[in-house]
C-alpha cells in the first residue's frame, strides 16, 4: 500500500507529505505481511484445540461437545445480538452457519412459535441451537427445532380416455 495514492491529488505534490509518505510506507508494507501471515485457525469459526477451548474461557462456554457445536455455541455467543426479528435470526444462522441454506426459520406470530429446521449438515449442532435459541429468543415463544432431509421421488400420472357414445331414442 502506498500511502500518497490514499491522498487526495492536490496534496501528493507536497514534500512534507512525501517525506510522511516515505516514513510510513515500509511501516505499511510490515502491518499488510503481518495481517496476511495472521493464521486463519485464530478465528472463532476455525479454531481447533487449544485455541477453541481459550474462546471458550474467554466467552464463559463450557467445553462440551463436538467441536462444532463447541464453535456454533462459540459464534452464537460472540454474536449474541438477540434476534428480535426473522431477518435478524436469519442474518445470526447464516454467520454461524456460514451459509445461507442450511436451515428454514417459520415464525408463526398467532400461534406464538418458532420453528427452525435445518438440513442435515447442520444435525450435529441441532442441540448446540436449540438451547441457544432458547437463550436468546424471547421466552413467551414456543421454540421447534428439527433436522430436514431432502428426498427425490419419482411422480407419475396415469389416464385412462373413455370414448363413448350417446343414443338418445324417441
Amino acid at each position: 500500500m502506498n500511502y500518497l495514492e490514499s491522498l487526495p491529488e492536490l496534496v501528493r505534490g507536497i514534500a512534507e507529505y512525501k517525506a510522511l509518505g516515505a516514513a510510513l510506507d515500509p511501516i505499511l508494507e510490515s502491518f499488510w505481511q503481518r495481517i496476511s501471515a495472521f493464521p486463519e485457525d485464530v478465528l472463532p469459526g476455525n479454531a481447533e484445540g487449544e485455541l477453541l477451548e481459550r474462546w471458550e474461557k474467554m466467552t464463559s462456554l463450557l467445553p462440551d461437545g463436538t467441536a462444532a457445536q463447541r464453535r456454533f455455541r462459540l459464534l452464537s455467543r460472540l454474536g449474541s445480538l438477540r434476534p428480535y426479528t426473522p431477518e435478524q435470526l436469519r442474518r445470526q444462522l447464516s454467520a454461524a452457519f456460514g451459509r445461507e441454506d442450511g436451515f428454514v426459520i417459520d415464525v408463526n406470530p398467532d400461534a406464538f412459535t418458532l420453528s427452525v429446521e435445518v438440513d442435515e449438515a447442520g444435525a450435529e449442532v441441532l442441540s448446540a441451537l436449540t438451547s441457544e435459541l432458547r437463550r436468546m429468543i424471547p421466552a413467551n415463544l414456543i421454540l421447534r427445532t428439527s433436522v430436514g432431509s431432502s428426498e427425490t421421488v419419482g411422480l407419475y400420472a396415469g389416464a385412462a380416455l373413455q370414448i363413448s357414445s350417446v343414443l338418445r331414442l324417441g
